[in-house]
C-alpha cells in the first residue's frame, strides 16, 4: 500500500476547499477519488483512495478503485499488490479477480493471473 498522506497533502487533495477542511468519510474521500479518476488526473485519485483506504481499511472496492488507477499510471506492482488485497477481503467478487489478473498480465506474471 502507498504510504499515508500527510495533513497538507491531504487538504491539497481537496481540491478548492476551505483551509483545514478534511473528508467527512472514507466514502466522500472515494467519492473525490471518483472525480479524479475520471478527469484522469490519476496520482490525486490515488491520494483520495489512500484516505478512504486509511480510514475504511476492510473497504476492498477502495483497494480496487486505488489499483485501477495505478494501473492507468504504469505502476503495474502497486496495482498488483491492491487488487490482490481487494480479492482477500472479498473473494468472491469476480470483478476483483478479473483487476488482479489484468495486473498480473501487466507484469507477465501469468501464473498468477491463471488464478483469477
Amino acid at each position: 500500500m502507498a504510504a499515508p498522506m500527510d495533513v497538507d497533502a491531504a487538504d491539497a487533495v481537496f481540491d478548492g476547499a476551505a483551509a483545514g477542511a478534511k473528508f467527512a468519510s472514507a466514502l466522500e474521500a472515494k467519492e473525490k477519488g471518483n472525480e479524479f479518476y475520471k478527469k484522469k488526473e490519476y496520482a490525486q485519485a490515488i491520494d483520495c483512495y489512500t484516505i478512504a483506504i486509511d480510514m475504511a481499511p476492510n473497504e476492498a472496492a477502495y483497494l480496487n478503485n486505488r489499483s485501477a488507477a495505478y494501473m492507468m499510471l504504469g505502476k503495474y506492482d502497486e496495482a498488483a499488490r491492491d487488487s490482490q488485497s481487494a480479492v482477500s477481503l472479498e473473494p468472491v467478487n469476480s470483478k476483483f479477480h478479473h483487476r488482479a489478473a489484468k495486473c498480473y498480465v501487466s507484469l507477465w506474471r501469468l501464473t498468477d493471473a491463471q488464478r483469477h
